[in-house]
């Protein structure tokens, strides 16, 4: 059959998935192709019309389009049943000649975390701000499928909780990552303050909150929100602002903004460590997958890894509400009796393809300069090697938050400033931690041989690490390293690390998503030379072509 999953219309993270036969053909998140960070409120159209055309699919032959959210759970969302109208009056959908099938959001989470991670039993656990009426679930995944086994209301969110922490903290909107990095500052011997109101349970955890189940919604969130800056402001003080953050961007970073950041990082991490505990125990299975918005923290998922918990331990890369496409399509698929067709490991890169000679095109009409290279592997090294920082863009998108070696900004991580320089390119702040793409051989003599394709784990450095690749390296020690395997995504890539490593003796690369402060990961050729003419990088490959200025 063919099963199109759909998320967004509503909140954020827009995004379209095409399963056929069984088989993952093509995903893309709205916001990479409509330009407009997180497509807030968006229909996911340009992802679908990605998807059908990537697959040679006409709407008329989708046999099931699924929405990842069921508004019968939640009878005020009034504003999905409205996204479900919108989707069947527009013509890309009213070809098709279904009306979308709901399926819960917690389930499509699930579903987008257990199937694609190879394994045939595991404790698959969702958290994030909330689906329709909980916040966090706990699934038995196996060849039966997808049984419930625990769930938690959606005022025991530890997604808005860690958000409310965020807006405390003065670092804006969506900024959970920044906040991750933050609280790394912390100092364990003098920050050790206990978030208020988390209660560790034999089941999970608790948040001691009001009773707000009452409540419609909106109003629902908008309280639990309130109780949580009141909370924060009677424990830490009065909260930071903007302005805070805008005159001490490129400063030393406040102690006090430290201890928040370090309390609520410790929450999460005992939180999901103790669902994991608790469910791999209860459920006989050693192996855990990971879902939902708060599965992106790295910092988390490495101090589970850690704990020893789980034999293995999969997060798929678009954890956050993106994902709920995958997992609307795979469940459909499922539910159909398709057999899937598993790929060990899963691949992200399922979104469109760079177009290389648009890209060179318009960088001819703009009067930039363009090359050919017959090894762009070494070319790209050598511009490395010489200090520049460049735009990297090869074969089709990675899905999910995190640059895979896709659509890259990477520089040589062996000077410390490089990291300043190209947190200064991206217009982010620079305390700001950034990450590496790092071969077999480097992950096995750095990072204890971890296996971490997706950049979703942080681990320790080994001790001389930082004296090797100081510029990857975070101020507590730890890496949030990318572990390349030759078999995933385009093959210029790895090739690109086999040559740095050649060069220097070490393949590791700096690697950030291809971006500005604000603005998407790029996805076409001519957003990736929009990009580059706006930013401050050296040089741009795309494909086989260099351009500079």
């Amino acid at each position: 059959m063919i099963a199109l999953g759909l998320s967004g219309g509503f909140g954020h993270d827009a995004a379209a998935c095409l399963v056929i036969d069984g088989r993952v053909v093509a995903m893309a998140e709205e916001e990479r192709l409509s330009r407009r960070k997180h497509a807030e409120d968006e229909l996911p159209l340009q992802a679908t019309r990605f998807c059908l055309e990537q697959a040679g699919v006409h709407p008329s032959d989708v046999d099931e389009v699924t929405l990842s959210w069921d508004s019968q759970r939640d009878p005020t969302a009034a504003t999905m049943r409205r996204v479900a109208d919108a989707i069947e009056s527009d013509d890309l959908f009213r070809a098709a000649g279904t009306r979308p099938t709901p399926v819960s959001h917690h389930l499509a989470h699930a579903a987008s975390a257990f199937w694609p991670s190879g394994f045939d039993d595991a404790a698959v656990i969702v958290v994030d701000g909330n689906g329709e009426d909980v916040a966090t679930s706990v699934w038995h995944g196996s060849a039966d499928g997808l049984t419930p086994a625990y769930d938690l209301p959606s005022t025991q969110s530890l997604g808005h909780m860690y958000d409310a922490v965020v807006e405390y903290t003065g670092l804006g909107r969506r900024s959970a990552g920044k906040l991750m990095g933050l609280a790394s500052y912390g100092d364990p011997a003098t920050d050790e303050i206990d978030f208020p109101r988390v209660d560790l349970t034999e089941d999970g955890y608790r948040l001691d909150v009001p009773d707000l189940d009452h409540l419609p919604s909106r109003d629902r969130f908008i309280e639990l929100r309130r109780f949580w800056r009141s909370v924060l402001q009677r424990t830490f003080g009065e909260p930071f602002s903007a302005e805070d953050w805008s005159r001490m961007a490129l400063g030393e970073v406040p102690a006090r903004h430290v201890r928040v950041a370090a309390s609520a990082q410790r929450a999460i991490n005992g939180c999901l460590a103790r669902l994991a505990e608790r469910w791999t125990e209860k459920l006989s299975t050693r192996n855990v997958a990971l879902a939902g918005g708060v599965a992106l923290n790295c910092t988390a998922n490495g101090a589970l890894g850690r704990t020893g918990i789980a034999d293995a331990l999969f997060i798929i890369p678009p954890a956050h509400d993106a994902g709920g496409a995958l997992g609307a399509a795979l469940w459909t698929a499922v539910a159909h009796g398709d057999s899937l067709v598993r790929s060990d490991p899963f691949s992200p890169f399922l979104g469109p393809l760079p177009q290389e000679a648009e890209a060179v095109e318009e960088a001819v009409r703009l009067g930039l300069s363009v090359t050919g290279s017959g090894d762009i592997a070494s070319e790209a090294a050598l511009r490395l090697e010489r200090g520049e920082v460049i735009g990297w863009v090869q074969g089709r998108a990675e899905i999910g938050p995190r640059a895979l070696g896709a659509r890259s900004i990477l520089a040589a991580p062996r000077l410390s400033g490089t990291r300043d320089r190209v947190n200064d390119v991206k217009g982010r702040e620079r305390w700001r931690p950034l990450s590496p793409s790092v071969s077999a051989s480097a992950a096995a003599e750095h990072f204890d041989g971890v296996v971490s394709p997706y950049m979703l784990m942080a681990v320790p450095a080994a001790a001389s690490t930082v004296d090797v690749v100081p510029a990857v390296v975070h101020i507590d020690g730890s890496c949030r390293p990318q572990t390349v395997d030759g078999a995933l995504g385009d093959p210029r890539y790895p090739s690109l690390l086999d040559e740095v490593e050649r060069r220097s003796g070490v393949g590791i690369v700096l690697n950030t998503s291809f971006n500005l402060a604000g603005e998407p990961i790029v996805s076409s050729g001519r957003d990736a030379v929009d990009t580059f003419t706006r930013s401050r990088l050296d040089a741009l490959v795309i494909g086989d072509a260099v351009i500079t200025r």
